[in-house]
């Protein structure tokens, strides 16, 4: 029988990637109104920006 005992740091890091992928959401979202203040942006730029790191941090997950 194989042993599973890896089985919980599967978890852990899981849990912990979930985490980071939540907090990082919730803190651009929160600096979004000051970066674009300081680099003297548009909305539409800032979230198309984004957007484009969340689609290539996903990607960077599943491979």
């Amino acid at each position: 029988m194989k042993s599973w005992a890896y089985k919980w740091q599967v978890v852990a890091s899981v849990i912990f990637g979930t985490f980071m992928v939540i907090m990082d959401a919730t803190l651009v979202n929160v600096a979004l109104p000051t970066l674009r203040t300081v680099f003297a942006s548009n909305g539409g730029e800032a979230s198309a920006r984004y957007s484009g790191s969340s689609a290539v941090s996903c990607w960077q997950l599943g491979s």
